[in-house]
């Protein structure tokens, strides 16, 4: 009989080890795919980031200007005028081609447009999925983003709604 509960106790020893091993098993594996995720995510982030550089070099003035104007040139100008609430010829012709609908400028601008709310929809859930265990790189991105919503509100591509998830993106990481 002393023998069947030694067995037991051992038994409920043996149960009790299994069961923390498990639970460290589990961690790790649940940690490992959060990690692997959040790479894939980065991944994504950072060819989408790659893909705006592109469309931000894009030459967006007529052939026959004599300085070659980039989207960046007129993102720059546009936050100018916004924030000095000044006037720019080059920024308002920018702006009434990028309306005009079979334009050069006006595909670049689309492009520009559906890679702004790319990086918005995986920002979103980058930092949804790691809080704030990657702030600064969220930050990062969001704050290399937020200028070129001026360019696509002139043109009316996007809303309000956009400029306000740029805004806050920031605030929630801090």
């Amino acid at each position: 009989m002393y023998s069947l509960v030694l067995q037991h106790e051992e038994s409920l020893k043996n149960q009790e080890r299994f069961d923390a091993q498990y639970s460290i098993a589990k961690k790790e594996f649940d940690d490992y795919t959060k990690e692997k995720l959040a790479s894939e995510l980065l991944t994504v982030i950072r060819d989408i980031d790659a893909r705006l550089d592109n469309v931000r070099n894009a030459k967006v003035s007529p052939p026959e200007a004599q300085h070659a104007m980039t989207v960046a040139h007129m993102v720059a100008e546009g936050n100018r005028v916004r924030n000095a609430l000044d006037q720019s010829d080059s920024y308002i012709e920018f702006i009434k081609v990028a309306r005009e609908s079979g334009t050069i400028v006006e595909a670049i601008v689309r492009d520009l447009e559906s890679l702004v709310f790319q990086m918005r929809d995986v920002l979103g859930q980058f930092s949804s999925y790691r809080g704030t265990a990657q702030a600064p790189l969220i930050v990062y991105y969001a704050n290399k983003t937020y200028p070129l919503i001026t360019v696509l509100e002139d043109v009316g591509a996007v809303d309000h709604t956009s400029r306000e998830f740029f805004a806050k993106v920031s605030d929630r990481h801090h």
